[in-house]
């Protein structure tokens, strides 16, 4: 059965997906500013090294072949200076 629509009822509908959005936009804020305070009470590096690895071992758990791990902090840094860290090195 098909719901007729009302000019009423689909304003209505309108105000409830704006409070909607506005309660998302709300949270997401607040997540950015926790994540923000998060890392700048703690140290910066050893919150990426315990993401990375946490990735690392989510891929490996789904069965993804892993190739080699990166840092992209890491290996901009160290490209930006012409280190390579993670290619092989010649014999």
């Amino acid at each position: 059965m098909r719901r007729r629509w009302t000019v009423e009822a689909l304003l209505d509908e309108r105000a409830e997906l704006l409070r909607t959005l506005d309660g998302l936009e709300h949270a997401r804020a607040k997540f950015t500013t926790q994540a923000t305070e998060r890392v700048v009470g703690k140290p910066a590096a050893r919150d990426g090294v315990e993401a990375m690895m946490r990735k690392v071992q989510r891929k490996f758990d789904q069965g993804t072949e892993i190739v080699r791990p990166r840092l992209l902090i890491g290996d901009s840094i160290l490209s930006s200076r012409g280190v390579t860290p993670w290619k092989d090195e010649k014999s």
